[in-house]
């Protein structure tokens, strides 16, 4: 066995001293750094208190076929509002940031699916539907878009 504090090998009975709060197993040399002793019986009879029990959030089962609406935005001011919620008192139901929650708002930012269920959930406002048609009939007719059929390229003009 090796003291706690010089690392030396303990000869004969090791010394038990509370340094600092905490409870080492010390050599005699060492014992003076000490401001309390303790036993073994002591540490064994202390009750240990019991472990906190967290709720676990409740799983949100999200389609994988949904998009957000296009008004997201005034939908979910105008469910805010008519419950009389504060951006705070929602940001608490939902736990999320004010800031976020006033750029949803704004239509400035677009809710993941997730924080969408959940302002669903807590505004009794429906944010989430199936995509539409023509999405739904080029994903299925086997065509796929790529970057150039989406983008426009500006082109600089050489100097």
């Amino acid at each position: 066995m090796r003291c706690e504090i010089c690392g030396k090998p303990i000869k004969g009975a090791p010394a038990r001293v509370i340094v600092d709060g905490a409870k080492l197993t010390v050599c005699e040399r060492c014992r003076i750094h000490g401001s309390g002793t303790w036993s073994l019986e002591e540490t064994r009879s202390t009750p240990q208190p019991p472990p906190i029990l967290r709720k676990k959030a409740p799983r949100i089962s999200i389609p994988e076929n949904v998009d957000v609406v296009e008004d997201f935005g005034r939908r979910v001011r105008e469910a805010r509002e008519s419950l009389g919620l504060s951006l705070e008192e929602l940001s608490s139901k939902v736990g999320e940031k004010v800031s976020v929650l006033r750029k949803i708002e704004a239509n400035k930012l677009k809710p993941d699916i997730k924080l969408a269920k959940k302002l669903e959930h807590a505004l009794k406002v429906t944010l989430l539907r199936e995509p539409t048609e023509a999405v739904a009939e080029i994903s299925s007719g086997g065509v796929e878009l790529t970057l150039g059929d989406v983008v426009e390229v500006k082109r600089r003009k050489a100097v």
